[in-house]
């Protein structure tokens, strides 16, 4: 057996998510083109529209313009999903994958798929809840838990009551909704 060990600094990989984007979803080029389309139709658009209403041209470019801007943000994460789970089915990576967490007194466990992750509990240095899903921060790597996989909130609260009796009294106080929603009868 061949082992390699080394150390990672927290963000050194920011720049490789660019790569990994992009192997994932496709370039960007039709993202940029996306945006100039939308922003300058929907602009030359609302200076049509001002100039039918007698205002100044101006105003409507700058409405028209602010509008097509919205509209390539809120298209282009949908776009993009759907170009990243493109690609992954392509490869045989199925869309739906099963999800396990494991609290334990010594670790925290998350399994995704053919995928299993265990962490001592110093790692897990915080919980906090964000639109329908329990995220554990596992030394700046969000592990989540939907909030559709509890029965009910006794079963999620009896869940997370276990696991913010294993993290540090810090990661407890950065954790204050976690500990406020547990507490809860």
């Amino acid at each position: 057996m061949t082992t390699i060990t080394g150390t990672i600094r927290i963000g050194e990989a920011q720049a490789t998510m660019n790569a990994t984007a992009r192997h994932l979803r496709g370039g960007t080029a039709w993202f940029w083109v996306l945006m100039l389309v939308l922003v300058a139709g929907v602009g030359t658009l609302g200076m049509w529209l001002s100039a039918i209403a007698d205002l100044p041209l101006v105003i409507g470019w700058l409405v028209g313009a602010c509008g097509g801007g919205f509209a390539y943000v809120r298209l282009c994460k949908v776009l993009a999903v759907w170009r990243c789970r493109k690609t992954l089915t392509g490869k045989g990576v199925p869309l739906d994958l099963p999800v396990r967490l494991e609290v334990s007194p010594d670790a925290f466990t998350y399994a995704i798929g053919d995928v299993v992750s265990t962490a001592r509990w110093a790692a897990v240095t915080e919980i906090f809840f964000d639109k329908g899903w329990w995220i554990f921060m596992v030394q700046g790597s969000p592990w989540f838990a939907a909030d559709r996989f509890f029965a009910n909130d006794a079963d999620k609260r009896a869940f997370l009551r276990e696991a913010l009796s294993h993290i540090s009294e810090d990661a407890r106080a950065r954790s204050p909704a976690a500990v406020t929603f547990a507490a809860k009868a």
